[in-house]
């Protein structure tokens, strides 16, 4: 197996909710943040058409780090434990909360979530992305 690095975010959409009422819920700055009826826009601030149909939020939870995703995920489930409640208000309203995992690979890979982990993740609500660069 080659070395396999990874970035992992916390990323939330709401139907309803402004992107500074899923910031203060969750307490940390966003790396991108914009409010269910915004304006459109590129990420270097270029307008678009329309209007963004619900808020969403990203914030970085662990910055490219050379190793394995699996070693950090127990981590990851305690340090976002206490978010629960604001979690389940979100799901509630119709919105999504996920750990978005960001793997960076050069041949095979593999990783396991563990069914504790994964028990551990659905009482949180949260799903698991993964997107896979090679």
């Amino acid at each position: 197996m080659s070395d396999i690095s990874f970035s992992i975010s916390l990323r939330i959409w709401h139907p309803t909710d402004s992107a500074s009422s899923v910031v203060n819920a969750i307490g940390r700055e966003p790396r991108f943040a914009h409010s269910v009826g915004d304006d459109r826009q590129t990420r270097d601030g270029r307008p678009l058409s329309g209007k963004y149909r619900e808020t969403y939020c990203s914030f970085v939870l662990r910055e490219k780090v050379i190793g394995h995703f699996d070693d950090v995920i127990g981590e990851l489930i305690e340090e976002s434990s206490h978010l629960q409640d604001a979690f389940a208000r979100v799901r509630a309203a119709g919105g999504r909360c996920e750990l978005f995992v960001g793997l960076f690979v050069e041949g095979s890979f593999g990783f396991i979530v563990s069914a504790s982990d994964q028990l551990r993740l659905g009482a949180l609500g949260l799903d698991l992305a993964v997107d896979v660069h090679l």
